[in-house]
């Protein structure tokens, strides 16, 4: 391959088809576009709810407990348990940068992402709240928010998923 073979045009693959065949080809690739879509639709949902959880997270790194009325053993407590959810937010902050080219793929990883942080930081969240509610509420209604949004989604393309699952199941 010499230097000048750069500027050369490339030969374009031409995909050969019979008339019967073009029905069935055209909706391969309008499900294909429609897939695209909606896994860069979802994908800027993380995103949004990625940035609304990192604003969240400076709000609670910026808690001070010593304006609370409670004992020292309490709020000793309660900051451990704050910085473990705070821990347990950055590592769901990290793990939502999926990168799954297939609809239902990327729709598993999300909720099985979401299921392991639950699972984890719902302790953690609950002995939090005893000093701190607003400002975890307020977190907790984002992660309530961004649910909504994602089965607003889904429910609305359900039929389009369904039937890429049973096309996956084929």
């Amino acid at each position: 391959m010499g230097f000048f073979s750069f500027f050369k045009p490339r030969k374009k693959n031409i995909e050969k088809t019979s008339i019967n065949n073009l029905d069935e080809i055209i909706n391969k690739k309008k499900d294909y576009t429609k897939q695209q879509e909606l896994i860069r639709t979802i994908k800027e949902l993380v995103s949004e709810f990625r940035e609304d959880i990192k604003e969240k997270l400076e709000i609670l790194e910026k808690i001070d407990l010593t304006q609370k009325k409670a004992d020292s053993r309490t709020k000793f407590i309660i900051k451990e348990n704050l910085t473990n959810y705070m821990t347990h937010l950055q590592k769901l902050i990290n793990s939502l940068e999926i990168d799954a080219s297939d609809l239902t793929d990327l729709i598993k990883k999300i909720n099985s992402v979401f299921y392991d942080f639950e699972k984890k930081s719902h302790p953690n969240f609950q002995k939090a709240t005893f000093l701190i509610g607003k400002e975890l509420g307020d977190t907790k209604k984002s992660i309530d928010n961004f649910f909504k949004n994602l089965n607003k989604k889904i429910s609305e393309n359900k039929d389009f998923i369904d039937s890429l699952k049973i096309i996956f199941l084929i």
